[in-house]
Formats: structure tokens, C-alpha cells, sequence
């Protein structure tokens, strides 16, 4: 079960990133390959889950208000 105050998409984050981090790493054939799209979206979100680790480091009740917080 997830933390409710974290939108869905940043709480899937770190194990489809890990999962494209194996498949570059350990892939062969066309399981090797990171399409720019994939990679583009996964740099878009890991800056999106920054800027919500920071803002809920920030919160005095650990993350509550962000949910989610957008990048500009």
C-alpha cells in the first residue's frame, strides 16, 4: 500500500526507472534499448519527484500539502 499524500505517478517513479536502469544496463537485443521519449519522460519525472522530496522536507507535517508537486 502507498503514502495516499503521493500522487500515483510518483509513487510508481523509482521502480519503473529501476526497471529502465536494468534494461540499458542488462538488456540484449531490443530489450537494451531507452527510446529518447522513455528517457525524456523519466528525467520529467525524476525532476518532479525532487521537487516534491524537497518541498516535503520543507512541510512541517512531512509532505501533505505538495501532492504531487508540478516542475515549472
Amino acid at each position: 500500500m502507498g503514502d495516499n499524500r503521493v500522487d500515483l505517478d510518483l509513487r510508481g517513479f523509482l521502480s519503473r526507472g529501476y526497471d529502465l536502469k536494468v534494461s540499458a544496463d542488462y538488456g540484449t537485443g531490443p530489450d537494451a534499448v531507452v527510446s529518447e521519449g522513455a528517457a525524456r519522460e523519466a528525467m520529467a519525472m525524476a525532476k518532479r519527484f525532487v521537487v516534491y522530496c524537497e518541498a516535503a522536507m520543507l512541510t512541517p507535517d512531512g509532505g501533505s500539502e505538495p501532492h504531487g508537486a508540478a516542475v515549472g
